[in-house]
């Protein structure tokens, strides 16, 4: 025999004597994962006989074999069964209503990470439904929803954090009520909240509140306020509000109609290199005199002198 060969041989040996279960364990540790990975392909293949069942038509529903499969596969550890019992012991649906075991099945599967079961869980300690009211709880199982994009977990955190009163939240509440991400659109609402944080001073809220009210297509319209609203963000430095101020002012929309300040506010925009305002600007021009140009840019360089102190104005019009 091969001396190299013996050599090797006289190693595994002498580790098998040392380690008489070492091979074995290794194998137990395979058929192990083979029948857990098992486990799991017969638990996904129950779970969508359940929902074959539960989606056939209401005459042809089953509810109570869907159940039995549910806690079959919910048993062998599908998370998106385990959330769907547990929806079947809330609702009475082909199980007794029986709430214990609804949170029961809940809290499996929101361990497990499914962000539909962590935010019904953080729900239910947040009202105190069907568990004691936690709010250390709601909170830990509505963040990890969160965390997963979980769109009404998100809505559900802003809601919370904008009552606190703090104006930047209150803006992101307005942001998800305009845009309808976790929550139904609402238009009012949003308004309500961009408006809560625009009387604290925040410019993107004062800014969203104008153009609601300019725009008049969400709420009731009302140029004066817009045009007041636009005014005080332009007056923070928001590019935007300078803009549509500007353009206001040349109308004549809900201030009365005044080129000299239309031109000086669109100038100031278009000074931070914004090219909707430097074409504003270069249509303004050609209807100005040299006289009315030279007074609004006095009056823009005042402007930026107010608003951004220090920084002198650039012409970038040109």
């Amino acid at each position: 025999m091969n001396v190299s060969i013996k050599i090797i041989l006289t190693i595994l040996l002498t580790i098998a004597a040392l380690h008489p279960f070492t091979l074995q364990a290794i194998e137990d540790s395979s058929g192990i994962r083979i029948s857990l990975q098992q486990n799991k392909n017969r638990a996904e293949e129950v779970y969508q006989e359940a929902l074959s069942i539960m989606g056939e038509p209401e005459s042809g529903r089953n509810y109570s074999k869907a159940a039995e499969l549910l806690r079959q596969a919910a048993e062998d550890g599908h998370a998106e069964a385990q959330y769907s019992l547990a929806l079947r012991y809330l609702l009475g649906q082909g199980v007794p209503k029986e709430y214990n075991e609804a949170v029961k099945w809940l809290r499996a599967a929101a361990e497990q990470g499914l962000a539909d079961a962590q935010y019904s869980l953080g729900l239910r300690y947040q009202l105190g439904q069907n568990v004691p009211l936690n709010n250390a709880e709601a909170k830990k199982w509505t963040q990890k929803a969160a965390d997963q994009g979980h769109l009404a977990a998100k809505f559900n955190i802003a809601y919370r954090k904008a009552l606190q009163g703090k104006a930047d939240d209150q803006y992101k509440l307005a942001r998800l009520y305009y845009t309808g991400k976790g929550e139904k659109q609402n238009f009012l609402e949003a308004a309500k909240w961009f408006a809560a944080a625009a009387k604290q001073g925040h410019a993107d809220a004062q800014f969203s509140l104008a153009v609601m009210l300019n725009d008049g297509d969400k709420i009731k319209k009302d140029l004066t306020k817009a045009a007041r609203w636009y005014q005080k963000a332009a007056e923070q430095g928001h590019t935007n509000a300078q803009i549509n101020l500007g353009a206001m002012y040349a109308m004549g929309s809900g201030v009365p109609k005044n080129r000299i300040k239309a031109y000086a506010w669109t100038y100031l925009a278009a000074s931070t290199g914004n090219a909707i305002a430097q074409r504003n600007c270069e249509y303004a021009v050609t209807r100005m005199t040299p006289g009315e140009l030279d007074v609004a840019r006095q009056i823009a360089a005042e402007l930026q002198q107010k608003i951004y102190p220090g920084t002198p104005l650039r012409d970038k019009t040109q």
